[in-house]
């Protein structure tokens, strides 16, 4: 009952002014009155809103796409499953070990459950599939040996371990490098592991956030990570981008370059309780690679982690802002399914209905918004994390901004998933650049250039894939109209953002013209990778010259030789194609670089300069 109506009931009595009012007047308080009730039990209800718990739309939709990026997206809405009840498949067990990552989402929206439930697509497919949490990723792999060593040993379908896990493709090359050397070794090389397609993205949840003075040059911070991690990889393609030189000598400190420290015990969630308690490191001061024989304890300026760590470092300490995120470099660090060859191979079907599973669940989830949160309540039982409820998983999947008590504004959270249509893009199976090529071979240089004594190399890109699976079931969905659409940044409509990379280089051209000289193009190459991995940016390629010459010629030559570039670019790489996403410009002799004079030849030089897009 409204409290409006007990205090009108409880004061009835006393109100004998009533028996003077004419009809009329009675006839008017009385309207007054149920007005009051009417709006006080409006009230009432919103300030005490019933409970609801795991209600779900399970006959139509209602909303639009979750994701703006998604605003294409437009899979014929599909019945949801019945949440987490199982479905009585009469077919081999097939069980994940799964890293608790909303980029899987995927993945649970299609299994509905721990295991496959009634009305999902798995039933429709006929796949039982198991999924378990395991954030170790030690263990991950103990469990992909497990199963490898007992399907060695001849059990067709092995008890032992699991039949797949998931990763982060930018992290592939150096996790492959270890897990195969022992798969290879031990087994042979049909029971090595790859990926055979991609569930969905980090989208923004993967960040380096850092104190607001290092915010334009991070070079002399300090920042904590789990080394060779894809959250490591931010810092490296960061400082990439912005041509900051990175100390890879780790118990180091460097004031001209970006300095790293091991997060305690290799695990992300400790880098961010190493700023949040602000433990001190001491690090021993180098200049040019040698020590200088001094000493110096600080506490890190910086972490570079995925959430929840971004969530915990605004709520438990703050003094951070994001210096680079997924949500930016959005082809870094999709969400791979990791098998065993062998296996694959035996079991062609079951994985290509696998990667149908997982692809039409991912356009659902782009296309409805009740798909993602029925899928968030499966992230809620499947990575059982006490914290995390299914709320919590979608407002990540969204992300939301969190500001500390200093004003510091961070997005937190950000993930999507794939369609199959994504995942065929960035594998260059639907035509185009093979863009996850591009990242695995950036990464897993990166990493063997800076720990060679820990890698020395990485498995081919060739040997890590198998995209037949993915190739069979994009064909046959393509015919059909159901491989659903890709995402991706319109460039035409995006509001150019903040700068995000600007870096320097000197490209060889011949004398007085635009030609580019060959032995510039393994620089043009390497700039190619790198947008590929930004490829959420805008980008402009900035022209420049010293003085000597006319300056009217000078800016002519600018001018050709930036689209000279772009040109070179664009030959290689038709993701870079879109005229409204790249752009050349000469400066001529107008912007020397800081600490030269305009007759300095340094200046004789191209720029690529990197802005966030605003959808």
């Amino acid at each position: 009952m409204s409290p409006f109506l007990i205090i009108y009931n409880k004061n009835l009595n006393n109100m004998k002014f009533l028996n003077d009012l004419s009809w009329g007047g009675k006839a008017t308080l009385l309207a007054i009155i149920c007005g009051l009730i009417f709006l006080g039990n409006m009230g009432y209800k919103k300030l005490f809103p019933k409970k609801v718990k795991n209600v779900v739309v399970t006959t139509k939709a209602t909303s639009l796409p979750p994701l703006a990026y998604d605003k294409n997206s437009n899979a014929s809405f599909r019945k949801l499953p019945e949440f987490n009840e199982p479905a009585d498949i009469q077919a081999p067990e097939v069980r994940g070990a799964i890293m608790g990552w909303n980029g899987f989402s995927a993945v649970n929206y299609a299994v509905g459950g721990i295991s496959t439930a009634k009305g999902s697509l798995c039933e429709e497919l006929g796949l039982n599939i198991h999924l378990g949490v395991q954030n170790s990723c030690t263990e991950q792999g103990n469990q992909l040996y497990g199963f490898a060593e007992d399907l060695f040993h001849g059990n067709a379908n092995p008890t032992k371990g699991v039949h797949f896990v998931n990763w982060m493709a930018d992290g592939a090359p150096a996790y492959l490098a270890g897990l195969n050397a022992r798969l290879i070794k031990d087994f042979g090389p049909e029971y090595r592991a790859q990926i055979v397609t991609f569930a969905g993205a980090s989208f923004g949840e993967d960040k380096w956030m850092i104190k607001p003075k290092y915010a334009k040059d991070a070079r002399g911070s300090l920042n904590v990570t789990v080394p060779r991690d894809g959250d490591w990889n931010i810092i490296m393609i960061k400082s990439e981008t912005m041509k900051w030189d990175v100390n890879h000598d780790l118990g180091t400190y460097d004031k001209d370059k970006v300095n790293i420290v091991p997060a305690p015990n290799d695990d992300y969630v400790e880098a961010g309780k190493m700023y949040i308690s602000g433990t001190k490191v001491t690090l021993k001061i180098v200049s040019k690679g040698k020590y200088t024989g001094k000493d110096t304890t600080m506490a890190p300026h910086g972490v570079s982690s995925w959430f929840p760590v971004d969530q915990q470092l605004v709520q438990q300490r703050g003094g951070l802002i994001t210096l680079a995120s997924t949500k930016e470099y959005g082809s870094q660090m999709a969400c791979g399914i990791v098998m065993i060859k062998k296996w694959c191979d035996d079991n062609r079907p079951i994985v290509e209905k696998m990667v149908e599973a997982i692809g039409r669940g991912g356009d659902q989830i782009k296309s409805h918004d009740e798909a993602l949160r029925f899928a968030s309540q499966v992230n809620e039982v499947v990575f059982a994390d006490k914290e995390k409820d299914a709320d919590a998983w979608y407002n990540a999947y969204k992300s939301f901004d969190l500001s500390d008590d200093d004003g510091n504004t961070v997005n937190i959270g950000g993930s999507r998933a794939f369609s199959l249509a994504d995942a065929a893009s960035y594998t260059g199976i639907s035509g185009g650049a093979d863009r996850y090529k591009s990242v695995y071979n950036t990464f897993g240089k990166i990493c063997t250039e800076a720990y060679p004594e820990v890698m020395s190399r990485y498995p081919p890109y060739e040997e890590a894939t198998d995209w037949t699976f993915l190739r069979a079931v994009y064909g046959r969905s393509k015919k059909m109209g159901t491989e659903g659409s890709v995402s991706k940044v319109d460039f035409t409509s995006a509001q150019k953002g903040s700068m995000i990379g600007d870096a320097s280089y000197s490209i060889q051209f011949n004398t007085g013209s635009a030609t580019i000289k060959p032995e510039s193009f393994p620089i043009l190459d390497k700039i190619i990778a790198q947008l590929n991995i930004v490829d959420n940016a805008f980008v402009e390629v900035a022209g420049h010259t010293d003085n000597v010459g006319d300056p009217g010629a000078n800016m002519t030559l600018s001018e050709a030789r930036a689209a000279s570039v772009m040109e070179y670019l664009r030959s290689k790489d038709n993701s870079l194609t879109d005229s409204n996403r790249m752009k050349a410009k000469g400066y001529g002799e107008t912007t020397p670089l800081p600490g030269t004079t305009i007759a300095d030849a340094r200046n004789r030089r191209v720029e690529i300069k990197l802005f966030k897009a605003r959808q």
